[in-house]
């Protein structure tokens, strides 16, 4: 018996989880083998996001794996390029990144510009990265890439997004023992008007529980992801250029805080699920391999943005000394409660 598989429609945050969840629920033992048909999305004109689609090829590629690891055959059914509606898919490297010759390989290089509204899928090697010369350059370039789409030519939005781009990216090569990172932005008018960034990142390393394991205790752990955020937690000095990144621990704090004001951070990585805006902080189950990080925030909202950078820093400096202030007392009094540090 052979089980078929449809893409969704939309490739969105909820959509997208949806699909994961479904995945999760098959049982393999019923089937000979597994046909993902994506003719069914490229027919259609689905709106895309960078967060959905990475969150789609995340979880195809594991039950890709699954299949492989129990013997069972997999197909991919997909429209000739011809005949696709979506193209903008194609522009995406979306059908790409899933092995379907169609569109560049998202492993091919991007030159973005201020003046673009997206960065396409993006796949980038980890190694490549750590047998650079200089790590900490090829990191900042990738981030300046990122940034130069992401700011809309605000020069001081972009140092802000570069500077946190950097530390997430610092973080994928030093702790995720991922092969690969991948990225992809994309900005467009919202409906209630105004500009709206969302950039999202993914790995498929070992996750931030595992990398976190050591630091935290068996009753912080399963609240990773929220401690994760804060400053200082996630801080480990293991790569020889840290002496210049000096936001080591702070960026994604930082660009927390900022996306919480103007939009909304998700968080997920292997089982779990986060999601912070200003209105709400929604917690669920996933089914993901690696961490995918989404930065989503309305660029006319950044306001008086030097002031909100030192206050923040400010903030961040008093909650990494509240953290490591309970870090030190919980050696002496195990079960001490994590105290208010947000």
């Amino acid at each position: 018996m052979e089980k078929e598989i449809y893409l969704p429609k939309d490739l969105t945050e909820f959509s997208s989880m949806d699909f994961v969840r479904r995945l999760e629920k098959i049982s393999y033992e019923r089937y000979k083998s597994i046909k993902i048909i994506v003719s069914n999305f490229a027919k259609e004109n689905g709106r895309i996001e960078p967060f959905g689609a990475l969150v789609v090829i995340n979880a195809l590629e594991n039950l890709f794996s699954i299949c492989e690891s129990k013997g069972l055959k997999w197909t991919i059914e997909y429209t000739k390029d011809k005949y696709i509606r979506n193209t903008y898919a194609k522009t995406m490297r979306f059908y790409s990144s899933l092995g379907i010759p169609i569109g560049q390989s998202p492993d091919k290089d991007y030159e973005g510009s201020s003046q673009k509204n997206f960065i396409p899928i993006m796949k980038c090697s980890v190694q490549a990265i750590k047998s650079a010369h200089y790590e900490f350059t090829t990191i900042k370039q990738i981030a300046s890439k990122i940034a130069i789409v992401a700011s809309r030519g605000n020069q001081i939005l972009f140092n802000y997004i570069e500077y946190c781009i950097i530390e997430i990216l610092r973080n994928v090569v030093d702790h995720s023992e991922s092969k690969h990172f991948w990225y992809a932005a994309q900005t467009w008018t919202s409906d209630f008007g105004g500009k709206t960034v969302e950039i999202a990142m993914m790995d498929q390393g070992i996750g931030i529980h595992e990398s976190l394991k050591e630091e935290l205790d068996e009753k912080d752990i399963g609240n990773a992801l929220r401690f994760a955020m804060i400053p200082g937690c996630s801080s480990k000095p293991t790569t020889h250029y840290i002496e210049e990144a000096d936001n080591s621990g702070f960026g994604l704090f930082m660009i927390s805080e900022i996306c919480k004001d103007t939009g909304n951070i998700v968080l997920a990585s292997n089982n779990d699920y986060i999601k912070l805006s200003t209105d709400e902080e929604v917690q669920s189950k996933t089914y993901l391999s690696g961490t995918i990080i989404r930065l989503r925030f309305n660029l006319d909202k950044l306001t008086e943005y030097q002031t909100q950078l030192s206050e923040l820093v400010d903030k961040g400096m008093e909650i990494k000394d509240k953290y490591i202030a309970y870090r030190e007392r919980i050696k002496f009094a195990p079960g001490l409660p994590l105290p208010i540090l947000f």
